[in-house]
């Protein structure tokens, strides 16, 4: 899947999301803003140890946190039970998904997920901002 793609991805689940929440949206009761921002946090959370690594080449932050905030609005939002249920593990599988997408991404050979990152001979290279750079945080080497 290449970055663009990967951009729209993140732009339908969010498009769709504000869909449901629009269309299925009950007035929101203590209790599951509660719960909305315990499992959205715990989602991100989980998302992040789980694709969260130590290199110089970038870190997939936008990725856990565009369909994390989804999900708490959809977990909070949204009244009828079976779209909540859904929808939400939907997002948690395109958060972990896009997550772990973006460390092969840019351990590859075409895209970085910083500006300045080390290059092959030992010095630095600069990535080349796309039209998606500003979601996805991918750069072009």
């Amino acid at each position: 899947m290449t970055p663009a793609i990967h951009a729209l991805v993140m732009i339908a689940a969010t498009a769709g999301s504000v869909v449901i929440c629009r269309k299925h949206w009950t007035r929101p009761t203590v209790g599951r803003v509660f719960i909305a921002f315990t499992l959205g946090l715990g989602a991100m959370f989980v998302s992040i140890m789980v694709s969260f690594h130590m290199c110089a080449l970038g870190q997939p932050f936008q990725q856990w946190l565009v369909p994390g905030v989804a999900l708490i609005a959809i977990l909070a939002l949204v009244g009828n039970r079976m779209w909540r249920r859904t929808t939400a593990a939907i997002l948690v599988m395109f958060m972990l998904g896009l997550s772990l997408h973006y460390g092969g991404v840019v351990h590859g050979t075409d895209w970085v997920g910083v500006v300045s990152y080390p290059a092959e001979n030992g010095g630095e290279g600069d990535g080349a901002r796309e039209w998606h750079t500003w979601l996805t945080g991918f750069y072009r080497r």
